[in-house]
């Protein structure tokens, strides 16, 4: 997989790229679309983050990941009612992710 070393080493042009054509690619990807919204988040550009994990989390409502990432941005983009109805998707699938994320937004709030 050509995203684990810019991920590994955050080097969030180069996974956005690699992402990007994934995505191109392979359109019902939800891992192609989380990366490239991970790329996005990290490198400031939230909206269009935004609109990459909500691709993913169309073609698998289910990804904790995404789940995980999507929190974390409506956290920090002041989305509280986001932010919870996040923590309860995940809640569902993952517990032990979903108190990483009440725990990590807490401050944030």
């Amino acid at each position: 997989m050509r995203v684990v070393l810019p991920l590994q080493d955050e080097r969030w042009d180069e996974l956005e790229k690699v992402a990007a054509s994934w995505a191109e690619r392979e359109p019902a990807s939800p891992e192609a679309w989380y990366y490239l919204g991970l790329a996005m988040d990290r490198n400031g550009r939230s909206a269009q983050a935004m609109d990459h994990y909500r691709k993913a989390l169309a073609l698998n409502p289910r990804h904790p990941a995404t789940l995980y990432e999507m929190g974390m941005l409506s956290s920090k983009l002041g989305d509280q009612v986001d932010l919870e109805r996040v923590l309860v998707a995940l809640n569902e699938i993952d517990r032990e992710m979903a108190a990483e994320l009440e725990l990590a937004t807490h401050s944030l709030r």
